[in-house]
């Protein structure tokens, strides 16, 4: 058979090998465009602790019994502990050997009882989902030998029998790398499978090494850029902290405003076009999925442990994050990205380390789906790090798996947004039960069922009574409203005896806790809870979503307290900001810095500022409070003087002409 060979003319052959070089180069370009994520996991020595006592010391009382024959030879280890030694993982086993004979049913021989210590190194197998260790040498120490026989004896048996059982020791990533692998399209553009595929094919564990924290390794998997088209929904934003005015004073604008403090409405204009309903509800769809998700996170976490300084910080980060959601809702604008993606890192900056120091104190099972968590916000991290050209989309299905690798026995919806109280919440965090919330009568006013332990706080005693009066009663500048003012610092004084009654506020700051709910109230409403709209009562509400006498936001505050009650009654209204404050006082002023008595102003301004826009609004400096305290901070500070110099009505000049 002839072969016939087709030669193409020049400028083809010359177009073709352009074309070919052309397709060579975006190939090439296509490779280089493929990014490393590398993501750190480690495997702290609490959790490495925890992780041998279940592979290695699995007998009931903890123990490892190595090695045993009959009933008289035998080689016990018990209660390692794990550190670093010149970057090998260093175990030390309390040991107990014997070494005797049976007779007549009783061992005569020797024992001894020493330290073995064994000195690891770690290694992974290519595209492995476990850490495997190999012995690189051993000693015994202590104990008192009755011959060198004995000691060649024993010595021997740890080479023989323990070396090999300490070597059993694998930490088995699979758990935590499979809930990585399943998170990750879940982040990622639905549109490209070929590329998600590459980027799954592509994780492995590399470089595992032992410091001074544990046993860490490296999470690498390559990701390809994908078209800027694909991404541009995913760009990040700004995320914006609500200022003092987002949370400060705002009366309804339908109502005659006497007080001139400043509001939302006197805040700079803002000239953007306003959202449309339909983006409105998108935008708070999106944060009501956030806050479900940080919420049964915290939850969950918190349920884990007894610490109380953990539980702290845990609500700190909770209080944060929904500050920051409220944030992000007042500054959106058409066109604006998801916030989501912005807030997760944020607040998973925070969450991390608490993650990471709790997982060690966790059964083996349990750690290892924290470490699974920790790697996928990590991973998310490390993939925003790279840009938008990733694709990274914080997707309520990413968020929705993510928080069921922290508990996977979970049939709840993660991510649900529930608005009535969470009595788990509240017990969790030291609040107690839910305050008792108010009911309709058939007379249009409230009944109540406060729980308090005063008399005058029963159903039919004086403050009942009073508290019916102003929940129909609305001030105006054109009023007497000087009975009003005295009726509510009845109210006031009331509510704060009564949290003063149980002790959680040391005697010395009592004063400066009254003097600070009654100025909170002057500097939020002027003491008002209602304005009037159309003849009817509305509670006073900001801009932001602060209701009430002691606007009491209601999306920082979900699942603590009743919005019914927040709303309608002026009492269940004071309480609630009472308490609040109460709790702000104690944990996040007074308990990490004991300040003399002489400074129970600045005391309060902190415990304000902290109220005013949560717990990252208080900062401490070589021991010393220095809230970020604002405009609005400083117009409290001035009420706060006016009510500890003895002027508690000063209040009344938010009604006078000119204030």
């Amino acid at each position: 058979m002839a072969w016939h060979v087709y030669r193409f003319p020049s400028a083809a052959r010359l177009a073709l090998v352009r074309t070919l070089a052309l397709g060579l180069l975006l190939l090439t370009a296509r490779i280089a465009d493929a990014r490393t994520v590398s993501v750190p996991l480690t495997i702290d020595y609490p959790s490495l602790r925890t992780l041998l006592l279940a592979e290695v010391y699995t007998q009931p009382d903890g123990t490892a019994a190595v090695w045993r024959e009959g009933g008289c030879n035998v080689l016990l280890l018990a209660d390692p502990l794990v550190g670093n030694r010149e970057g090998r993982l260093h175990v030390t086993s309390a040991a107990k050997a014997g070494a005797a004979v049976e007779l007549g049913g009783h061992c005569l021989g020797i024992d001894w009882t020493g330290t073995v210590e064994a000195v690891l190194e770690p290694r992974v197998e290519p595209r492995a989902s476990a850490v495997h260790f190999r012995i690189v040498d051993s000693s015994i120490t202590g104990g008192t030998f009755g011959s060198k026989l004995l000691a060649e004896t024993v010595g021997g048996w740890v080479k023989r029998y323990a070396e090999p059982r300490l070597e059993t020791l694998v930490l088995d990533l699979g758990t935590p790398l499979g809930e990585l692998r399943t998170l990750l399209p879940a982040f990622l553009p639905s549109d490209d499978a070929t590329r998600t595929d590459a980027i799954l094919a592509s994780v492995v564990m590399v470089d595992p090494k032992v410091d001074d924290e544990g046993v860490g390794l490296h999470v690498r998997f390559d990701v390809p850029d994908v078209a800027p088209t694909a991404t541009s929904a995913a760009t990040p934003t700004a995320v914006a902290t609500p200022t003092a005015v987002d949370t400060a004073t705002a009366p309804d604008t339908a109502a005659p405003t006497p007080s001139p403090e400043p509001s939302a409405a006197e805040a700079e204009p803002d000239d953007s076009e306003p959202l449309s309903d339909p983006e409105l509800a998108a935008i708070e769809d999106a944060l009501d999925r956030w806050d479900g998700f940080v919420t049964f996170v915290v939850k969950q976490v918190a349920s884990e442990t007894e610490n109380d300084d953990v539980r702290r910080e845990l609500l700190s980060i909770l209080l944060d994050a929904r500050y920051e959601l409220v944030g992000a809702l007042a500054a959106a604008k058409p066109g604006d990205p998801d916030p989501v993606r912005a807030l997760f890192l944020h607040t998973w900056r925070r969450l991390r380390p608490v993650l990471r120091r709790l997982a060690g104190t966790l059964p083996a099972e349990g750690t290892l789906h924290y470490l699974g968590f920790v790697a996928g916000g990590d991973a998310l991290r490390a993939l925003d790090e790279l840009g938008p050209s990733t694709g990274l989309d914080i997707s309520a299905d990413g968020l929705r798996r993510l928080a069921r690798t922290l508990a996977p026995a979970t049939t709840a919806d993660p991510l649900v947004y529930d608005r009535g109280v969470d009595p788990e919440l509240r017990k969790l965090f030291g609040f107690g039960p839910p305050l008792p919330p108010p009911e309709d009568d058939s007379g249009g006013g409230t009944t109540r069922n406060f729980g308090w332990s005063g008399v005058a706080w029963a159903a039919d005693g004086p403050i009942a009574e009073l508290i019916k009066r102003l929940n129909k009663w609305v001030p105006s500048p054109d009023d007497d409203v000087q009975p009003y003012l005295e009726q509510v610092r009845q109210l006031l004084h009331a509510t704060t005896d009564e949290l003063l009654a149980k002790g959680q506020i040391d005697g010395p700051w009592h004063d400066g806790y009254g003097a600070l709910v009654l100025a909170t109230a002057w500097q939020e409403t002027c003491w008002r809870q209602f304005v009037r709209v159309g003849g009817k009562l509305r509670a006073i509400r900001s801009p932001a979503g602060a209701i009430g006498l002691m606007q009491v936001n209601q999306r920082v505050w979900r699942g603590f307290y009743d919005l019914k009650g927040l709303r309608g009654d002026i009492a269940y209204n004071a309480r609630a900001g009472a308490e609040i404050l109460a709790r702000y006082m104690v944990d996040d002023v007074l308990g990490a810095s004991k300040q003399p008595p002489s400074e129970v102003d600045n005391v309060a301004l902190a415990v304000y500022a902290v109220y005013n826009g949560g717990p990252s609004r208080l900062r401490r400096q070589s021991g010393r409070l220095t809230p970020k305290i604002g405009s609005i901070g400083r117009l409290f500070a001035d009420k706060y003087r006016t009510i500890r110099g003895g002027d508690e009505l000063g209040v009344i000049n938010c009604y006078r002409e000119g204030g």
